[in-house]
């Protein structure tokens, strides 16, 4: 188990199995990172997770836990509510809904996406983390290698003394690790948003 929020969790059952071999490797004359993307694609549209409940996307397992909503580096809950399966667009950050194209909703919830099982699809550590998103309302929280923050909008985190980047460009956002480091925990919440294709890389 990670050190950081998992580590501060109890009951949270392991699942087996085998992981499929989805890594994807993609050249354009040079080499480019290892990837796996989780798009939520094979749950259930309307499926909802409450805080203390797990789910598995496309081989990575995510825990649902209560989040934190007040501006500020506090990893203390003090909302909980549900994330669900849905279908609607981000405008005009992505093309319209499309049969199987789901995204999952945030609503006053964290989910901790487990880095191990990225690890396990791309073949090494996680540098890189990117999500496409549409914000709703309140604010949002990043917990990442067990340090939390809470702003208004992710863009605003970025800058932190914590030896990774947050780049927001209003549509998707990239954290990167500090050069020779690596994303060994990462959880994403907030009031309420709507998240699609998160996707680790090397």
């Amino acid at each position: 188990m990670h050190q950081g929020i998992r580590s501060g969790f109890q009951g949270r059952v392991r699942r087996t199995g085998v992981i499929a071999a989805a890594t994807t490797v993609v050249a354009t004359g040079a080499a480019m990172a290892a990837s796996h993307t989780v798009t939520f694609n094979d749950l259930a549209f309307f499926s909802g997770y409450l805080p203390s409940q797990s789910f598995n996307s496309i081989t990575v397992d995510v825990d649902v836990y209560p989040v934190n909503l007040t501006v500020g580096n506090s990893c203390n809950p003090n909302a909980a509510g549900a994330t669900t399966v849905v279908s609607q667009s981000f405008q005009p950050c992505t093309n319209g809904p499309q049969p199987n194209n789901k995204r999952m909703i945030i609503d006053q919830v964290l989910l901790d996406f487990d880095i191990s099982d990225y690890v396990a699809q791309i073949g090494g550590p996680v540098r890189r983390i990117k999500f496409r998103y549409k914000p709703v309302a309140g604010n949002v929280q990043l917990v990442i290698n067990g340090n939390c923050f809470v702003q208004p909008t992710f863009g605003a985190i970025n800058g932190s003394p914590f030896g990774f980047s947050v780049n927001d460009n209003g549509c998707a956002v990239t954290i990167k690790a500090a050069p020779g480091s690596a994303i060994t925990q990462f959880s994403l919440g907030g009031d309420v948003l709507y998240i699609d294709n998160v996707r680790a890389s090397d």
